[in-house]
């Protein structure tokens, strides 16, 4: 309550209020609660107050970090000179990145061109060496290297230290982004890095060796998915030019939403690859899954000639609608435009169409130079000779055509008749005539009608098509007949139906699996092995969610379908795996791997983001009636949710505890979650267990860090167990003397020399059963530790 009256009290107070509204906040600065001495400093920071600028810098000496920031941040807009040795002594003090970031942002802000000169003089006039690199550490980007090295020839300690900062010349330059991905694996920070570097600079140094990074293309395309997703595509089609293997046309396909949204905006030099990528990449969609796509397409904002050939691949048919909004998009391109629409194709170098296509042809040249009425008409005629998605009306003018006196005459019954209605009949009519029925069954399948298709499958599980060759285009018809109708099936019907489907891919075979699942479990022995071949053939996951209801009643007998399989563990998975331990049947779940992480389809991600957006639309009920987690839902929430819902329910846990509250539950999920996948939820449950955990259990759990894949986690965690002087990381820290990274040997050295004496030992260890050449490196920490005083 105190929280929100403070914001209301800053929010309504106009600038003539500033000095009434601060001689009543200053106070609350001293609060015992944080939230109220954070609120506090904002609302001061709201009022711009100067008077308030001591009260305010007295925070910094809080003990709460987020105080310490809020204060800093805050003196930016209230701050005078005179809290400038404040600033600096804290500057020089204290190495959190964040702090040190508001600290360097507000001096700047009090200062403006004397900054530079102030950090100087103070790095100058203090004796402390490790106060000296903090301060000098602000300056980065600061000062030129000529005027470092005449500060260094004055005669300058900052100027000194500034100087040996220095690159050496002839070094190689600093890692880049595609460096540090390539060499140390997928980080979303370090993709980022290099999609911002990419937008900024195509042609930097740095981007010169991204070939390498082209494995990690699912990595990139889940990026697209959350960060920009325009910029990151149009690196993604740099870094994975055509040709694409089939391994990567799958990946593509998984993405094809995003890739298909990211049309409208990824700009003219990327738009055509990705435009014949995403026609590649369609075909090895599963059924069903490429009309959505050609919707996408369709409602692009810009459709041009390339758009509705896209459109086709897709299986989508080009409508009136489609042809004028593209016609209206491109009025340099109408003639391409047209001859897509009306599937003409390139106008020949020499000759002209065929038949009535020549009258099409004349009409599209005519088109771009006619008026608008004009134009109107010509398009009328064009969809009288040629309707939008309608294969060529040139049957009647090929009919007329002179045919050669060797030419058989047709007879009724032929089969390679155009097709009709009425050969459709005799075809249907076919199939039940024993001697021909395998003969209209190849004619009627290679037909795009779904009934033709379901005709030749109803007739094959009758028996009647025993000698036809099983092919997909059969197989992928028992999605067209109705669950009813597979139901009904029995003897004979069920055997050849199962036998069937055996031959769909796995994707192809989930929306079977219920019904073969039943048939398994209740059916008879004589189909059960052709059945079981079909189950272990479909997705693990897909068929592990099916088998749910089975597991909740205790028919563990289904577990065999899953042997041998890794697969993602879900709640029914788990109980029946608790309930399992409990009956001592581990012997059923040794050949099945559980997997953390959630049952996802592709296009989770995008269907995510549009339920939140719409969530957000809608009034959200009063704070009120909102009924508060219990702790036993965050800490199931913590240990089985997304990494965004862990730290939630880490935050929502660290706001509820209480100092001296013993809450073992929650001390074992900070030390599991501390070696957490996720780099953000480590650094969350590592900053948590700083208030729950006691010393020695914090700082045990922070040389875990110390092997952290990032050299700013290990730089932080090295500088805290340091601080701490924990003789139990001084091995861990010795064995960081030899790391890849600079800034992390610095620090682990500049640690051991604060822990001191203890580290001489382990040192003198290492310094004995090193090669000749690395000698130096523990020695010259030991020579350091030696001299101090």
């Amino acid at each position: 309550m105190r929280k929100h009256a403070i914001a209301l009290l800053a929010r309504d107070a106009g600038r003539r209020d500033a000095r009434a509204v601060s001689a009543g906040l200053i106070p609350l600065t001293a609060a015992a609660d944080v939230q109220t001495v954070r609120q506090a400093l904002l609302a001061l920071g709201h009022a711009g107050g100067q008077g308030a600028a001591q009260a305010i810098a007295a925070c910094l000496d809080h003990p709460n970090m987020n105080v310490k920031k809020t204060a800093a941040a805050v003196l930016a807009h209230t701050g005078t000179p005179a809290v400038v040795p404040k600033l600096l002594t804290w500057l020089g003090r204290h190495d959190n990145p964040g702090l040190r970031a508001e600290l360097t942002r507000t001096l700047r802000a009090i200062l403006g061109d004397g900054f530079a000169a102030t950090v100087v003089a103070a790095a100058d006039r203090t004796a402390d060496t490790r106060t000296r690199m903090l301060l000098v550490e602000s300056l980065s980007g600061s000062l030129s290297e000529r005027a470092i090295r005449a500060l260094a020839a004055q005669g300058s300690p900052a100027g000194q230290a500034l100087l040996a900062a220095l690159p050496d010349p002839g070094t190689e330059p600093s890692s880049n982004p595609v460096d540090e991905l390539a060499n140390h694996g997928w980080t979303v920070e370090a993709a980022r890095q290099a999609v911002e570097l990419h937008e900024k600079d195509p042609d930097a140094p740095g981007l010169q060796r991204m070939a390498r990074l082209r494995p990690m293309l699912p990595h990139w395309l889940d990026l697209a998915v959350t960060a920009d997703r325009d910029a990151v595509l149009r690196l993604t089609m740099r870094l994975c030019p055509p040709p694409w293997s089939p391994d990567e046309l799958q990946a593509f396909a998984r993405a094809l939403p995003t890739l298909a949204a990211g049309l409208a905006e990824i700009g003219p030099p990327h738009h055509p690859q990705l435009l014949a990528l995403i026609g590649e990449a369609v075909a090895c969609l599963p059924d069903g899954r490429a009309p959505e796509i050609a919707e996408r397409i369709r409602a692009l904002p810009v459709l041009g000639a390339p758009e509705l050939t896209l459109l086709r691949q897709c299986g989508g048919v080009p409508t009136c609608d489609d042809l004028e909004r593209a016609l209206s998009a491109t009025p340099t391109g109408e003639e391409a435009v047209l001859r897509e629409a009306f599937a003409l194709g390139p106008r020949p170098p020499d000759g002209h169409p065929l038949n009535s296509r020549e009258r099409l042809e004349e009409l599209i040249k005519t088109f771009p130079t006619a008026d608008t009425d004009t134009r109107r008409r010509l398009l009328d005629q064009m969809l009288e000779l040629q309707p939008l998605g309608a294969p060529p009306w040139t049957l009647t003018e090929q009919a007329r055509r002179p045919s050669p006196d060797d030419t058989r005459a047709p007879h009724p019954g032929d089969l390679d008749q155009p097709r009709s209605q009425a050969q459709r009949e005799r075809l249907l009519t076919m199939l039940d005539d024993p001697t021909r029925s395998a003969t209209a069954a190849h004619t009627l399948l290679s037909w795009p009608e779904p009934e033709t298709r379901v005709a030749v499958l109803r007739a094959y599980l009758r028996g009647k098509l025993a000698a036809l060759t099983i092919t997909d285009r059969l197989a992928r018809a028992l999605h067209q007949l109705d669950e009813t109708e597979l139901r009904e099936a029995s003897g004979d019907v069920q055997e050849r139906l199962v036998r069937l489907a055996t031959d769909l891919d796995a994707p192809s075979r989930a929306p079977l699996i219920p019904l073969l699942l039943d048939w398994w479990t209740n059916g008879s022995a004589k189909t059960r092995t052709t059945i079981e071949q079909f189950l272990r053939g479909a997705h693990p996951d897909q068929l592990a969610e099916a088998l749910a209801p089975h597991l909740d009643a205790g028919a563990w007998g289904v577990l065999d379908l899953l042997k041998g399989t890794s697969i993602r563990r879900t709640p029914p998975l788990t109980r029946a795996w608790q309930r399992l331990h409990a009956e001592e049947r581990e012997n059923l779940t040794d050949r099945i791997t559980l997997l953390d992480g959630p049952l996802r389809d592709p296009d989770a991600a995008a269907e995510d983001a549009a339920v939140l957006a719409a969530l957000r639309d809608r009034s959200h009920a009063p704070t009120a009636h909102r009924k508060r987690p219990s702790h036993h839902d965050l800490l199931h929430k913590a240990r089985t949710g997304t990494p965004a819902q862990i730290r939630q329910a880490l935050d929502q846990l660290a706001e509820a505890w209480t100092e001296g509250n013993r809450d073992r539950e929650l001390a074992d999920l900070l030390i599991e979650l501390i070696g957490h996948s996720d780099p953000a939820v480590r650094l969350r449950a590592h900053r948590i267990a700083r208030r729950v955990l006691d010393r020695p259990a914090y700082l045990e759990q922070t040389i875990r860090l110390l092997d952290d894949n990032r050299s700013t986690v290990v730089v932080s965690a090295a500088k805290t167990l340091s601080h701490a002087r924990w003789e139990p990381a001084i091995p861990a820290l010795v064995a960081l003397l030899t790391h890849k990274h600079p800034t992390v040997r610095r620090a682990a050295a500049d640690g051991l020399v604060l822990i001191g004496e203890p580290a001489a030992s382990a040192l003198t260890h290492a310094s004995a059963r090193a090669r000749p050449d690395r000698t130096v490196i523990y020695t010259t920490v030991l020579h350091r530790i030696t001299a101090q005083p």
